[in-house]
């Protein structure tokens, strides 16, 4: 799914139309879409905003569609939209937000207006424009291209791996699969 795809889609709770989503909360540490960041009517001169968390999103298709509507305080979350501008951590202008690729309410890429494709888990800081820190190491940041089991747990496919993934491999002796189950070693990917 794409950020495109949710901003300026009505929002749903049962029948009633609630508002239009106008972006997302981001949580930057996680890369966790935490939030959908909604207004009651973007044509008013004076309009109300409110934050939905995802947990009450029930479907997305040709709307977003609630369980409740339940209007949440955001917290540990930034608010994201496109048409930031995007600067390296070094300060050179990388170009301007046109998407953010969502995977399962985590966001894995960030798209400029040129093309180009950064890793979100890049993303260091955000309010006026978007900073981008170096590539994490690998395997920090990638997705799991398949389900890996852990312990009594099983990590899902498309799940970014973050610092507490790489502890529960370890504990769990099992760094090797996790590793060789993200690109590019995964060895039951057909196109490496």
């Amino acid at each position: 799914m794409l950020l495109s795809e949710l901003v300026g889609k009505n929002v749903y709770s049962g029948k009633r139309l609630c508002g239009v989503c106008r972006g997302i909360g981001l949580s930057l540490r996680s890369r966790a879409v935490k939030y959908l960041f909604c207004s009651d009517d973007s044509y008013k001169r004076s309009y109300s905003e409110f934050f939905v968390s995802i947990k009450n999103v029930l479907s997305v298709s040709d709307g977003i569609r609630l369980k409740r509507l339940r209007a949440a305080a955001p917290s540990s979350a930034v608010r994201f939209f496109t048409g930031k501008p995007i600067y390296s951590e070094d300060g050179v202008y990388l170009g301007i937000v046109s998407n953010l690729v969502i995977e399962n309410f985590y966001a894995s890429k960030l798209i400029t207006d040129a093309g180009q494709s950064y890793s979100a888990a890049a993303i260091a800081a955000l309010n006026d424009a978007v900073i981008l820190k170096k590539q994490p190491n690998f395997p920090l940041g990638g997705c799991l291209l398949e389900e890996v089991a852990m312990g009594d747990n099983v990590l899902s496919q498309g799940l970014p791996v973050g610092k507490a993934t790489l502890r529960s491999a370890i504990e769990n002796g099992k760094l090797i699969r996790l590793t060789t189950s993200l690109a590019p070693f995964c060895s039951n990917s057909s196109d490496i």
